[in-house]
């Protein structure tokens, strides 16, 4: 695991939350640390934090393999203040148990299919939640993190980090 270089508590109105993974090096020598994805890649989760109005990336966390979104964002020990609302995607159920102010939405099964209110809450929060995929479109335009990583990966974060910085930079010229 690599760790977050700040824990603090994220002292925001609205906050979203969501993960994407970079490819990196089969690694040579050790294999336990890495595990293969289901796309039979190397990869390494990057979880991030961004305000949802300024759309500023508030935090990182990396981490290496196979681990759930709901599990990374455990691990970092980021604290939420009660009134932040948090908007995530169903890969983070269970948070609700731990934060009462969470947006989440409603998933569909066989026998329960959705109403038509909670295909209009659902699609009202994705609506919400497609600032972090243009955050993450944006942070991908630099090929470091989109193609194949192939530097050390303790260096990693530390690049994310700067290019994470570059971009909150950006936004307030």
């Amino acid at each position: 695991m690599i760790k977050l270089y700040f824990k603090y508590f994220v002292n925001y109105q609205s906050i979203i939350i969501d993960v994407t993974e970079s490819t990196i090096q089969r690694p040579k020598k050790v294999k336990n640390n890495i595990i293969q994805e289901k796309r039979k890649k190397h990869t390494i989760k990057t979880q991030v934090i961004i305000e949802k109005d300024s759309k500023k990336i508030i935090s990182s966390y990396f981490s290496y393999g196979k681990n759930h979104d709901f599990k990374i964002l455990k691990n970092s020990k980021t604290k939420f203040l009660s009134e932040t609302t948090i908007l995530v995607d169903l890969g983070y159920q269970g948070i609700q148990n731990i934060h009462k102010n969470v947006l989440l939405p409603k998933r569909k099964s066989k026998k329960n299919p959705l109403t038509k209110e909670e295909k209009k809450n659902n699609k009202a929060i994705s609506k919400m939640r497609v600032v972090i995929e243009h955050v993450f479109a944006i942070l991908k335009k630099f090929k470091i993190i989109s193609e194949k990583y192939r530097n050390r990966r303790k260096k990693f974060a530390l690049r994310f980090n700067l290019i994470a910085s570059i971009y909150n930079l950006q936004l307030l010229i």
